[in-house]
Order: C-alpha cells, then sequence, then structure tokens
C-alpha cells in the first residue's frame, strides 16, 4: 500500500471507532432523554464518544470472582506466603 492509500485507511478506521463509541454512549442515555441524530452538534457527539468510552472501561474491570471474598487472597495461590492457599 502506498502512504495515501494507509491514511485514508487509517483515517476510516478511526471515524468508525468514534461512531460505534458515539453510538454505545448514545444508548446509555435513557430514550427520553436522547437528542435526535440531526440535532447533534460536535459537542453532543464527543460527550457521547466520552460516554461511550467510559462504558467499555467499566466492562473491562474484572468483576470480583469467589476467590476474592473476604478474608481471601490471590498471593497465596503461587506459593506466597498469606494467601488463600497457605
Amino acid at each position: 500500500m502506498r502512504g495515501k492509500e494507509l491514511l485514508v485507511v487509517g483515517a476510516l478506521y478511526v471515524l468508525v471507532l468514534l461512531t460505534v463509541l458515539a453510538a454505545l454512549g448514545r444508548f446509555t442515555v435513557p430514550a427520553r432523554e436522547r437528542l435526535p441524530l440531526r440535532a447533534w452538534t460536535l459537542r453532543d457527539a464527543w460527550g457521547n464518544v466520552r460516554r461511550g468510552w467510559t462504558v467499555l472501561g467499566d466492562h473491562a474491570r474484572p468483576l470480583p470472582g469467589p476467590q476474592d471474598g473476604p478474608g481471601r487472597s490471590l498471593r497465596g495461590l503461587r506459593g506466597e506466603p498469606g494467601g488463600a492457599a497457605a
């Protein structure tokens, strides 16, 4: 690929990524409070992108599992002292 074509492909990738994040962020707003797409400004679109990014960040955090219960630690699973396997 030539440099110009690569630049266009990269720009399209970023545009699609921002569109997906904006759509995800839009769906986090209750339906009665959503703005119609035609009424969006750049500020509204950017706010929805940030909201979508936050939603993805919240889903990336690991949920506590049963091994993380009270009085238990993951440290002892590999033989370190003071953990669940000690």
